[in-house]
C-alpha cells in the first residue's frame, strides 16, 4: 500500500527509455555495448608498464564490463547512485559487472576473494555507503563460489584522504594514491586470489595502489573488476 502510494507521489522512470516503475530498466540494461578486452599494463598509466604485471604479486590487469564515455545510460547512474545517493541503481549496475566477470572466473576456479576498493572513513560518513560494496554486492552476493568482503569484512583498508583524481593526469594520479592502502588482516590474504571491484577505472592507479598493499600481505595473485572503463 505504501510503495503503491509512493510510486504514484513520486514515480520512477528509467533514465534511458522512460519506462515506469525501475530507474535502469532490464531491456536497456541489456543493451548496453560491453568491454571485451582485458587490460594489461600498456594500456593502463605508464608507469604501470615499467615493471611487469604481477612480478611482485601485485595488481595483474583488469577486467572492464562497459566504456564510460561511450554509454550515457552508466555515466547517469553511476552519477545518481554517488552523488544524488540513489541506491537502486546499484542493482543493474552490479548485474552487468556480474555478467562480464561470471566468465572469468568459470574459466579460472578458484576461490576468489572478493574485495571492493574501500572508500576513506571520512568519505563513508558524507556519502552513508560505498558504491563500491553495492555493486560488488549485487554482482556476487548470490555466488557460492567467491568470499565476497564487503564493509567492515573487508580486509583492504583506505588509510588515506586524497584529493579527487579527476584533474590529475597520469603519473599524477599515481603518486596522489601512493600508500593509502593497508590491510587488516594479513593472514586473509596470504595465499589468496583477489579480485578488486572499482566503479571506473582510468588510468588504474588506485587499482594498482590497492594491489600493491595487498601484495606486501602476501596476497597469491590480484586482479581488478571495474564497471566501466573511461
Amino acid at each position: 500500500m505504501l510503495n503503491a502510494a509512493l510510486d504514484f507521489l513520486f514515480p520512477v522512470f528509467c533514465i534511458s527509455c522512460k519506462k515506469r516503475g525501475v530507474y535502469l530498466c532490464g531491456e536497456c540494461a541489456r543493451i548496453i555495448p560491453r568491454e571485451t578486452k582485458i587490460l594489461y599494463g600498456s594500456n593502463l598509466i605508464p608507469a604501470f608498464s615499467s615493471s611487469p604485471p604481477n612480478s611482485k604479486g601485485g595488481l595483474f590487469a583488469v577486467i572492464a564490463a562497459v566504456r564510460y564515455q561511450e554509454n550515457q545510460s552508466i555515466q547517469k547512474s553511476l552519477h545518481l547512485l554517488k552523488y544524488r545517493r540513489i541506491r537502486a541503481f546499484a542493482k543493474p549496475l552490479g548485474e552487468i559487472l556480474g555478467g562480464r566477470v561470471s566468465r572469468f572466473i568459470l574459466e579460472n576456479p578458484k576461490q576468489w576473494l572478493i574485495a571492493p576498493i574501500p572508500l576513506h572513513p571520512r568519505k563513508l560518513r558524507e556519502r552513508g555507503f560505498n558504491q563500491n560494496d553495492l555493486i560488488a554486492q549485487s554482482a556476487f552476493g548470490t555466488w557460492s563460489s567467491v568470499d565476497l568482503r564487503t564493509g567492515k569484512r573487508n580486509p583492504l583498508k583506505r588509510i588515506k584522504d586524497t584529493r579527487s583524481q579527476t584533474d590529475l593526469k597520469g603519473k599524477e594520479r599515481l603518486e596522489n594514491v601512493r600508500g593509502i592502502f593497508a590491510v587488516s588482516n594479513n593472514e586473509l590474504v596470504r595465499g589468496r586470489s583477489i579480485i578488486l571491484v572499482d566503479d571506473v577505472v582510468t588510468t588504474g592507479a588506485t587499482l594498482l595502489s590497492a594491489g600493491d598493499a595487498l601484495a606486501k600481505a602476501g596476497a597469491r595473485e590480484v586482479w581488478g573488476a571495474a564497471l566501466a572503463r573511461d
